[in-house]
């Protein structure tokens, strides 16, 4: 009898155990999930930003997500018309007119509106005052996020916005952005190539004051890049490579301290029998570093190419020194530029830009994600 009491009490002491720590996984998914999207909230700002019209985006009735209002379907569909060159083009936009006249009487309305509001400080006045402003904004018929209607505008706003960020002339993006891949491409095999050699030589290659060595290739990380500018400058325009590419991809294929001291670490942790076993096959140490160290590195290299990617495709103060022509802007630098060419800040169109240059990096991290957690958690095989 007492067996089973305690049988019994001992069943329930593991269910309550049970559900707390069902509760406490879930806590734990949930606090992951509201760091996750703090850190994500900048890119859904930029997207969101991005797809909304430039009426929303001055508002200050602001919104996560855009909205699409009967105006807005009713302008688009005016516009695909007048396109087509179809006879009711002109009644259309007539009455397009007559709404976008009711439209600013009534944001004025409610602009005077919120202006009394702020202004008094009786609550109930106060409390009057913002039914008035819902009741006016309720006038507005806004689409349901989950209706036809609301993704046809969506996609009519994403449009506009974005060809007009690829057609401006104000600024010329596809050749920005071939410009920032071949200094990208170019920089990320110049630092791959270069660090792999050097880092090989630091840890698989024994020489005398290889460690001192090593160490003052660490201490360049501690020098900031403004200390470097100036005389950086002075040197490529003694040797005339100022106003070319050269300078934003040529200093990669010399090594970076960073690359070197990850490679490095890697490369010690393979096993050195591989390395005389294949030179008692008679391999040298190119062939070792070819056939051997280089196919174990690939995760290793992989995190070196990401990050030096990442690293050129969103540098400006680089090409904002050395380069001196419009026609060899970077994305970085001319999203820069179209900025401040725009005296009112179209944010919209800014926001398109931006997530036009944020989406290659991502696409690259999420296709490569593996690799670059692999590199960078592990030390290559163990002894």
């Amino acid at each position: 009898m007492k067996q089973s009491q305690t049988t019994i009490r001992g069943s329930h002491g593991d269910g309550r155990a049970g559900s707390l720590s069902f509760v406490a996984r879930w806590a734990i998914v949930c606090g992951l999930l509201i760091v996750c999207l703090v850190f994500l909230l900048p890119i859904i700002w930029v997207g969101a930003t991005s797809l909304k019209p430039t009426e929303q985006v001055l508002s200050s009735d602001q919104s996560i997500l855009p909205r699409v209002t009967a105006l807005d379907r009713l302008r688009q569909s005016a516009q695909q018309e007048e396109q087509a060159g179809m006879p009711g083009a002109a009644d259309l936009a007539l009455q397009v007119e007559m709404m976008e006249q009711e439209a600013l009487a009534r944001r004025r309305q409610i602009s005077q509106l919120e202006l009394e509001r702020s202004a008094t400080d009786n609550n109930q006045r106060r409390a009057d005052l913002k039914q008035q402003i819902d009741q006016l904004r309720g006038q507005e018929h806004v689409y349901s996020y989950f209706s036809g209607e609301y993704w046809a505008g969506l996609w009519g706003f994403t449009k506009d916005n974005y060809a007009g960020v690829v057609e401006t002339s104000q600024a010329d993006f596809p050749l920005y952005l071939k410009n920032s891949l071949i200094i990208a491409i170019l920089s990320v095999i110049g630092m791959v190539i270069s660090s792999a050699i050097i880092a090989y030589g630091f840890s698989r290659v024994r020489w005398r004051g290889r460690n001192i060595i090593f160490g003052l290739v660490l201490a360049t990380m501690m020098i900031p890049f403004p200390v470097l500018m100036a005389p950086l400058y002075l040197l490529f325009k003694q040797i005339g490579l100022i106003g070319t590419f050269l300078p934003l991809w040529l200093p990669s294929f010399f090594g970076g301290a960073f690359s070197i001291f990850l490679l490095r670490q890697f490369f010690m942790g393979i096993p050195r029998e591989l390395d005389e076993a294949a030179m008692l096959d008679g391999c040298s140490h190119a062939g070792v570093f070819w056939r051997i160290t280089l196919p174990l590195a690939k995760p290793a290299l992989a995190v070196v190419a990401l990050l030096q990617f990442i690293f050129c495709w969103n540098d400006f103060v680089g090409p904002l020194i050395f380069l001196n022509h419009e026609h060899q802007y970077t994305l970085a630098l001319g999203l820069y530029m179209f900025q401040s060419q725009h005296g009112g800040t179209p944010w919209n169109l800014i926001m398109a830009a931006s997530a036009m240059i944020i989406i290659p990096v991502l696409v690259l991290f999420l296709l490569f994600q593996r690799s670059l957690i692999e590199g960078i958690a592990t030390q290559g095989v163990k002894e």
